[in-house]
C-alpha cells in the first residue's frame, strides 16, 4: 500500500471524531487518496473505505470537485458547515509544490463567553 497508508489507522479518525467536538468541525489537508472517486463516494481499499465510512458517519462532506494534484482530488476540505462554506477554489500554487493550492471562506460565528 501507499506508505501513507501505514500512518493513517482508525484509532487516528476516532480520535478527531467530530461527535466529540459535536459543533462545528472542519478537516482540511493533503489526503493522498487518488483512488476514492468523490462522486459517488467509493473505493475498493478497505482502509480508505474506512475513512469515507467516518466521513458518512460524522455528516461531513467534502467539498473540493476539482483535481489538486494531476487527474486526482487529493487536497480536502471536510466540513459539517457546507451552509457556511463557500466552494473551494483551485488554482495555482503559491509556493513550489506539486500540488495545486485550495482557496475557501469558512463564515464562523464565535460567541464571547458569558
Amino acid at each position: 500500500p501507499h506508505p501513507g497508508l501505514r500512518t493513517l489507522t482508525p484509532p487516528t479518525w476516532t480520535y478527531l471524531t467530530p461527535s466529540r467536538y459535536p459543533l462545528n468541525t472542519l478537516i482540511l489537508g493533503d489526503f493522498n487518496y487518488p483512488i476514492i472517486d468523490w462522486v459517488t463516494y467509493s473505493c475498493t481499499n478497505a482502509l480508505i473505505q474506512w475513512f469515507l465510512d467516518f466521513i458518512d458517519t460524522n455528516t461531513l462532506d467534502q467539498f473540493v470537485s476539482s483535481p489538486t494534484r494531476g487527474d486526482n482530488i487529493l487536497d480536502l476540505v471536510l466540513t459539517n458547515m457546507g451552509d457556511r462554506c463557500n466552494t473551494p477554489i483551485v488554482c495555482s500554487s503559491l509556493v513550489r509544490s506539486d500540488h495545486q493550492s485550495v482557496s475557501s471562506e469558512v463564515c464562523i460565528l464565535i460567541k464571547p463567553p458569558p
